[in-house]
């Protein structure tokens, strides 16, 4: 299990559940077993709460582009003006920046994908 999973996860990560506190010596009864099913049950539980919100996280996404879309219409570039957003003294470096990292980052995933429609179009 050890070799699979590594040290550190394993025991580094769930030994001080198992310890006595201020020492470094283990409970009584401690076995190996019981580290290794606390591991198992974090790590599924992890992976449920995971799937869940990612599933949480689309539909916010989709939300957000509803009711963004139904309040300043259906221009594919209405989230990068900024007097959509609430700029006041407080927001507006914020602002600012989030709409810079859009564009960035818009201008970057067009070439992405212009190079890889490039490379199988040739």
């Amino acid at each position: 299990m050890l070799k699979q999973i590594g040290y550190f996860p394993l025991i580094g990560g769930y030994k001080h559940l198992f310890r006595v506190p201020f020492t470094k010596t283990y409970k009584i009864g401690t076995t190996f077993e019981e580290i290794v099913a606390l591991y198992e049950f974090d790590s599924d539980l992890r992976d449920l709460f995971f799937k869940y919100l990612l599933q949480i996280e689309r539909n916010l996404r989709s939300l957000m582009s509803y009711y963004f879309t139904e309040k300043y219409g259906e221009s594919q570039d209405a989230y990068l003006d900024s007097s959509n957003y609430n700029t006041n003294r407080r927001n507006q470096k914020v602002v600012a920046r989030l709409i810079s990292t859009l564009n960035t980052r818009l201008k970057s995933d067009t070439l992405d994908f212009a190079f890889s429609f490039a490379e199988y179009t040739a």
